[in-house]
């Protein structure tokens, strides 16, 4: 099990996220989901990590936007 916590910051609407979801869940990997379009604090956050749209994912130290098969497969590989 991974050590670290993977956010999905998104919004609706948001193609891209949808994406992301599907993918984490297709691999296993575990996620908290957090729509920033409902929260003030997460919308902040994301945009202090210095993104301007969804999605982001954030795992431990690691960030990145869009939809990133590289990185959930790199993810689902330490969960598994």
């Amino acid at each position: 099990m991974s050590t670290h916590k993977v956010v999905l910051y998104g919004q609706p609407g948001c193609g891209p996220c949808v994406a992301v979801k599907a993918s984490l869940d297709r691999a296993g990997v575990e996620y908290e989901y957090v729509d920033v379009a409902a929260s003030p604090e997460a919308l902040a956050h994301v945009q202090d990590l210095g993104y301007a749209h969804t999605p982001v994912i954030e795992s431990g130290d690691d960030h990145w936007t869009d939809f990133r098969p590289d990185k959930i497969a790199a993810l689902a590989a330490v969960v598994s």
